[in-house]
Order: C-alpha cells, then structure tokens, then sequence
C-alpha cells in the first residue's frame, strides 16, 4: 500500500498553533487551582519542547521559548517546581544541539527565568550546565561571531553574556575560569564592540538593546555584591568602565522601554550609595560619574566631536544639523535618573549645568 506523503505545515500555521497555546495558557492562568494549574502546565510543556526540538526557524522557536519562559514564570510565581523537561531542553539547547543555534536569546530567556529564584533553587541545573563542555564552547562560538559581525549576530553574543553571567553569579570557582572573557567583552571599545559602542546601542532594535541592560543590571544590581566584589570596583571604576559607557548611551536610546529600563538600573545604584575614589584622598559618588560622562557627552556635541545616532546618514550628507542629537526627552530622562531625588553635592554643577 503506498504510504501518505506528510503534509508540509507552514511557518504561518505553526505560529498560530503557539498563538493557540498561549491563549489557553492566558485564559486559564488564573482561572484554575495550583494542583490543576501544574497538570496543564506539564502537558502544555511536554508538546512545547517536543515541537522545539524539531523547529527549525528562528521566529518560531522565538515563539515557543516564549511561551515556555511565561509557563516557567507562572511556575516559580506559584511556587511549583519546573519540569525536568525544561531543564533538559535548556542543556540541550546551550549545548547548541537540537537547532539551539537558532534564537539563542530566546533560550536565555527561559534560562533567566528558571534560575530567578535563585541558585539555592537550581543546583541540579546548574551543576550539569556548568561541567558540560559543549555549553561554554557553544556559548564563546556566539561571543566569537558577534564580534566578527556584530550587525548579524550581535543578539546571540549578547544573550550568550547574558546567560554566562547568570550561569557564574555567586560561584567564585567557575566565574575565576571565566572573569577575564567576562571583562574583555564589557570594557572592549572598538568600532565592532557589539557591547558598548554607541553605534549598535543605538541602531539595534529596542529587543537587542534591552539585551544590554539585562546584562548591566545582571552585573551591578541582581548578582547583589558578587560582581562589584570580584571585579573590585568600589576600589577602582574603571575596572567597568565600558559598562558605564553601555549604561549611559542606554539612557539616550529613542525606544522608551530600554530608556526607561536603563534609568531604573541607574537609580537602583544611586539607592545603593556607593563612592568610587578618584585619588588617594577624594571620592565620587556614582551620580558624579555618571553626570560627568554625560557631560563630556554635551561637550563633544557642542564641539562638533559628539558620535551619532545616524551614522550612516552622516555618510550619506541625508542627516539634517541637528537630528542627531538626543531629543530632550530622552536627554531629560537620563539626567533625571541621574541626578535622584536629591541630587549628590558631588554632582550638582554638572547636574545644575545640564538641565
């Protein structure tokens, strides 16, 4: 008897078979009891990462990794435990096996939130990402390629930090293997730095960029003293100093949500009341480090020296005199996170000057 061929199901369909999981996931949510909630959370999770093992396309899989991050948020909110399955479909995918090369940062994203909770909560995963050898090779591979094409691959070499750092934070023994790749990449400022040159903070998309802020907050507020404690930055800033730059060029971005995002990162530091010396007798606090970069920035622009939004427009000579510069909503929303609620008596000139 001759066999049916297969039906070919098309990257529209697929998608709309995850709109319809989500959908039963949105509306059942809050409908069920913790008991039933896990049952559906457990089917719904078993055919997500059987469908991800076999899809190849990045909008899909960026589709389905999304909708398993909700499920394993919802989780954690419930207090429920996560699925071996999930943190199996993690390993693989880290690993770079079944299609995991495709939408890295959307594998991160349900790494970040499976391990939210903490690493106390996550030994098992943690342990058996941080001894495979695959995951870090798989992981140095994206790094590697996004700083030989940023514009192309400059999203996986972010999440791939995004996801070390996670992996490393309160684990002194793993993160001493890798605290130099770690700082090479923040601190590195070239023309192709895809981390914290201006150019690609600026012209990625605002998805991209919030990749960035994740990667700041992960370093200097979530991993609460265990990265300022190892790169010592309370003794010297510039250990960091490619960070500042990120965060800076963060606030000025036109997208509100990455705007706004970096200006919470900037706030939460400045709650935090650090001082960094800047010699032997004297110390600034942070509101003072940061208003002083933004006013290089001002000076530059007033100069006629200042990096632009649009560089390619400057090429091209389509770029009108002044539709480079930060609109003054975004130039206010930085210098408002800047200055705090009652701005530092270390800061104030430049706070004062600027406004």
């Amino acid at each position: 008897r001759k066999e049916t061929a297969q039906p070919t199901i098309s990257t529209a369909q697929r998608q709309l078979f995850i709109d319809c999981f989500r959908c039963v996931h949105g509306h059942c949510t809050d409908m069920l009891s913790k008991d039933a909630y896990n049952e559906l959370s457990g089917t719904l999770l078993d055919a997500l990462i059987s469908i991800l093992s076999k899809e190849s396309q990045r909008e899909v899989r960026a589709q389905i990794c999304g909708l398993i991050a909700q499920i394993v948020a919802t989780l954690k909110r419930l207090k429920l435990a996560v699925p071996p399955s999930v943190h199996e479909m993690l390993l693989a995918c880290l690993e770079g096996r079944q299609y995991g090369n495709r939408a890295v940062a959307a594998t991160v994203e349900v790494l970040v939130k499976t391990l939210e909770d903490g690493r106390e909560h996550n030994v098992a995963l943690l342990t058996a990402i941080s001894a495979s050898k695959k995951v870090w090779q798989f992981l140095n591979e994206c790094i590697a390629s996004a700083k030989t094409s940023p514009t192309q691959n400059g999203q996986d070499g972010l999440a791939a930090l995004l996801a070390m750092l996670h992996i490393c934070c309160e684990d002194e023994a793993l993160f001493a293997t890798h605290k130099a790749r770690i700082i090479e990449i923040v601190n590195d400022y070239k023309h192709k730095s895809f981390f914290n040159h201006f150019a690609f903070i600026w012209h990625d998309s605002w998805k991209v960029a919030m990749l960035r802020v994740q990667i700041v907050d992960k370093l200097l507020l979530k991993s609460g003293a265990f990265y300022f404690t190892q790169y010592r930055v309370t003794e010297d800033a510039t250990n960091l100093k490619g960070v500042w730059d990120c965060l800076l060029f963060s606030t000025l971005h036109n997208d509100y949500r990455v705007r706004h995002f970096a200006c919470r990162v900037i706030r939460g530091i400045n709650d935090m009341n650090l001082q960094f010396p800047i010699s032997k007798k004297r110390t600034q606090s942070f509101s003072c480090l940061m208003v002083t970069l933004l006013q290089r920035y001002v000076a530059d622009l007033l100069t006629g020296n200042a990096v632009y939004m649009h560089a390619d427009k400057v090429k091209t000579g389509e770029m009108a005199q002044y539709e480079d510069i930060p609109l003054p909503i975004e130039f206010g929303d930085a210098l408002r996170a800047i200055a705090g609620s009652v701005p530092r008596a270390d800061a104030l000139v430049y706070v004062l000057y600027l406004a």
